[in-house]
């Protein structure tokens, strides 16, 4: 009956941190305090997880050495900051949060069906930012958190600028873009017809750091 109940838990805390993953995602664009929040559920499910399983080593990927070397410079990085306390705290709050982003991520999306819903979950966030980029271009004020366009023709949706708008949409734009030449699927034109308003958006930014970053990747 323990084995039972402890393997239902298992399963309940891997669904909870799959779909903290989902809205972590959706959320992204929008809001930090989302962000915040759904990761911290997911960290917490993993968490719960693994102290069932008595372990706590994370998935193993080619990633791994890297990652343990760009965390320890960063560490050793933090120590000898002359703000101590303010170094820790992007160390544990930045750093180490995406880093263990990555690692959830990798162990909870683990099957082709749930790729496919992040891929979509990453394609819709994509389509109605898109919406709220041309939205900002006409009326001058994005509709999901009232933020204006920078001097009246440079958009940034929700984000706090223009580069970290144009930044996100370099991504989404090659997400969209590969799928569109690489899908085998009848969905294809609905790519390419997303395609259209990523790259009105990605040009309204007037990025030219994203603009360079997208042309070359």
């Amino acid at each position: 009956m323990l084995n039972i109940d402890r393997e239902r838990i298992i399963k309940l805390a891997d669904k909870i941190a799959e779909y903290s993953l989902y809205a972590l995602i959706f959320t992204l664009p929008v809001s930090k305090s989302m962000v915040e929040i759904f990761f911290t559920i997911a960290l917490a499910s993993w968490v719960i997880k693994r102290l069932l399983l008595k372990s706590f080593t994370p998935v193993s990927t080619e990633l791994n050495i890297p990652i343990a070397v760009f965390v320890l410079i960063g560490f050793l990085s933090t120590v000898t900051s002359v703000s101590l306390l303010l170094s820790l705290k992007g160390f544990f709050f930045k750093l180490f949060e995406w880093v263990m982003i990555y690692f959830i991520v990798i162990e909870m999306i683990n099957t082709k069906e749930k790729l496919n819903n992040t891929v979509f979950i990453m394609l819709l966030a994509a389509f109605i930012m898109s919406i709220d980029g041309i939205f900002q271009a006409i009326a001058g004020r994005d509709f999901f958190l009232n933020y204006a366009s920078v001097a009246g023709y440079i958009i940034r949706a929700s984000f706090d600028s223009p580069n970290g708008f144009g930044a996100w949409l370099v991504v989404m734009l090659l997400l969209t873009l590969s799928l569109a030449c690489f899908s085998k699927n009848n969905k294809r034109h609905l790519l390419w017809i997303l395609i259209c308003p990523l790259i009105f958006c990605l040009v309204s930014t007037y990025s030219r750091g994203a603009w360079m970053a997208g042309f070359i990747s």
